[in-house]
Order: structure tokens, then C-alpha cells, then sequence
């Protein structure tokens, strides 16, 4: 039979401890994580041969969508000044990596929730300054700034990270530097 691995995001948690590990309670804070933790119970409750993958902060290459890598990159190629926050903590997973955590959760007929993410924990504005090193950008039109001062219409937890100690067993998630040099030589290879 068919094995359904739905895909989660680390919103289901309120951010206030981080590197959360998949044992502990969700308490999602916005709509979209409460969303997505409806839907982690309605595919538990329905099929017993499924994985949850919880995720966070996807990057990668996407013409029809920008994403927090792409912002920061085509930002800093026009020479524009960004804000990052830098009191915002999350595991960015670059999509290369988390598409081959997913087929090993399916190849390894793997069941339950699973942390399928990068394996560094990061602020944003940390990860703002090495996708400029990486993609030989100018870090500093790079400039700190903290939630408070941002005008976000939905709320964030603080500290999404998450534990890769689980996934770890059966793939080891790609940290931040080893993710972007990746997504460097993809975007080599579209060109």
C-alpha cells in the first residue's frame, strides 16, 4: 500500500523554549500553525501507515514564490538595505535535503512524527549574514533588528527550532552552510 507523509511546519509550537523535540505538546500560536496541527491529528486518526514531517523555513530555488533565501539574496544584489530580526530562532531546512529525509522516512517505513529539518539553529539575521558570505554578497546592507519593531500581521513563536535527533538516526539533515552551498550549485546548473 501507499504511505502518506504530511508535511507540518514548526509553528505547531509557541516558540518558548526551542529545539523541540517531537515528544513535546504543540501549543501553536497562529491560525496557520493550528492549521497544520489539525492536520497532523486527522491523518493520525485516519491511517496508521503514515509519517508526519515537521518542517522549517524552506529555502531553495521557486521562480513562482520567494522565500527567506531569495528575499535576502535578490535584496542584496540591488544593493538594498534589509532589516532581519535577530531575535528569532528556527532550523532553516533547504528542499533538497528535506525531499531526501522524506523518501528516507518512506524507505525506511517509518511511522509517527519526525523533525525533518536543518540541523543548525539559527536567528534570522545570523542566517541573513551567511547566505550574503555564501552567494559573495555585501553583508552589510545586513542590518539587526528585533520582532518588536516589525509589524507582522500574524504572530511567530520566538524559538521554533527543532531537534534532528530523531531523523538523525536514519539521515543526517544538511546544517546551514552545507544547505546553501547546495542551493549555489543548483542555481548554477537552472542557469
Amino acid at each position: 500500500g501507499a504511505k502518506l507523509v504530511y508535511v507540518s511546519t514548526d509553528y505547531v509550537f509557541d516558540g518558548t523554549k526551542g529545539n523541540y523535540r517531537e515528544t513535546d505538546a504543540a501549543n501553536p500560536i497562529s491560525h496557520y500553525g493550528y492549521t497544520k496541527l489539525i492536520g497532523e491529528k486527522a491523518v493520525q486518526e485516519i491511517l496508521d501507515d503514515r509519517a508526519v514531517a515537521r518542517t522549517s523555513v524552506l529555502y531553495g530555488w521557486n521562480p513562482a514564490r520567494a522565500n527567506f533565501v531569495t528575499w535576502v539574496i535578490d535584496s542584496l544584489k540591488n544593493g538594498k538595505e534589509i532589516s532581519v530580526v535577530n531575535d528569532q530562532f528556527t532550523t532553516p531546512t533547504y528542499v533538497g535535503d528535506l525531499s531526501k529525509m522524506i523518501l528516507a522516512l518512506i524507505k525506511n517505513d517509518c511511522r509517527g512524527t519526525y523533525h525533518t529539518c536543518g540541523a543548525e539553529r539559527i536567528n534570522r539575521y545570523d542566517f541573513a549574514v551567511k547566505i550574503a558570505d555564501v552567494f559573495g554578497l555585501d553583508a552589510s546592507l545586513i542590518k539587526p533588528t528585533t520582532s518588536d519593531k516589525l509589524n507582522w500581521t500574524a504572530k511567530r513563536p520566538m524559538d521554533s527550532s527543532l531537534s534532528t535527533e530523531k531523523i538523525s538516526k536514519i539521515k543526517n539533515p544538511l546544517d546551514i552552510r552545507s544547505g546553501l552551498e547546495a542551493m549555489k550549485k543548483e542555481q548554477k546548473v537552472l542557469k
